[in-house]
């Protein structure tokens, strides 16, 4: 598991991500580790693909609006 970071943090990681930016660049300015990073966004992209409505997950992911710890997150999607 990776080292426990706030969800602004993951929010901002998957954002950079979004961006295009490498996980070294993503690991110095959120300062997490490379490693923490490439776990979170392997876990988000897993999260994202499973999804009906992948890019409403991904939306809620970088706008701080998903549940981490809510199995369905369905609230979050307007369904």
């Amino acid at each position: 598991m990776p080292a426990a970071i706030d969800d602004t943090t993951r929010s901002e990681i998957v954002f950079r991500a979004a961006l295009g930016e490498s996980q070294t660049a993503i690991a110095e300015a959120t300062g997490c580790s490379r490693t923490t990073v490439r776990k979170y966004l392997d876990e988000t992209r897993s999260i994202v693909e499973e999804s009906a409505a992948p890019r409403e997950r991904l939306c809620a992911i970088i706008t701080e609006s998903y549940d981490w710890d809510e199995q369905s997150n369905t609230r979050y999607l307007g369904m």
